[in-house]
């Protein structure tokens, strides 16, 4: 009923993901739809998670470093002969997907879930799930899953403004567009998500 703050690296559970995903270890972590699904969804919201399979090690290197003050873009240090931001030179060390010589193996998933009641007074619980292998976002695009899934995105809410569709100007929160539109344009980017009820 109102935003908490949740500490890092915290509720930790084993999640079943549809295959070939399996059973992986997530985190809470920080996303914005823990804040705009309560003030933008048109009906109450009590509770929203988001959660990630993140190495914990590196989200408490991450916090560290920042509580250090060494991620701060002031903060400058020697680099083979060049002034640079300790910030700039950490992301360095992180490889950008699309430098690498072969694509990323393996599949992405996202899941959503929903309980709640329905109108008529029945409690239910949906999952919606897409899954997509990143050699075959490469084969499309040149590109990661994750990539291809938010451009996509991206590009179905662009064509919904285009169109005048959008309810008001300005930003607009994923939640506020118009669903059967935003749902076709996304599926003619290739960009389905599989629904189905589940045991409350």
């Amino acid at each position: 009923g109102k935003a908490v703050p949740r500490p890092y690296v915290s509720g930790e559970e084993d999640y079943e993901f549809p295959p070939p995903v399996g059973t992986r270890h997530l985190y809470t972590f920080y996303h914005e739809e823990v804040l705009t699904l309560p003030q933008r969804l048109g009906r109450p919201v009590r509770r929203v998670v988001y959660k990630h399979d993140i190495n914990p090690d590196l989200v408490r290197a991450v916090v560290s470093l920042h509580a250090l003050g060494l991620l701060a873009e002031d903060k400058r240090i020697q680099v083979a002969g060049t002034r640079m931001s300790f910030r700039d030179a950490f992301l360095e060390t992180f490889p950008e997907p699309s430098t690498l010589t072969a694509p990323i193996e393996g599949s992405m998933a996202i899941v959503s879930e929903a309980l709640g009641t329905r109108p008529d007074g029945s409690r239910a619980r949906v999952r919606g799930t897409i899954v997509v292998d990143h050699r075959e976002a490469n084969r499309k695009l040149g590109t990661t899953a994750e990539r291809l899934l938010t451009a996509g995105a991206m590009a179905a809410a662009a064509a919904l403004l285009g169109e005048g569709q959008a309810l008001r100007p300005g930003v607009l929160a994923a939640e506020e567009l118009p669903l059967e539109p935003i749902q076709r344009e996304r599926a003619a980017r290739g960009i389905t998500f599989q629904v189905e009820d589940r045991p409350v």
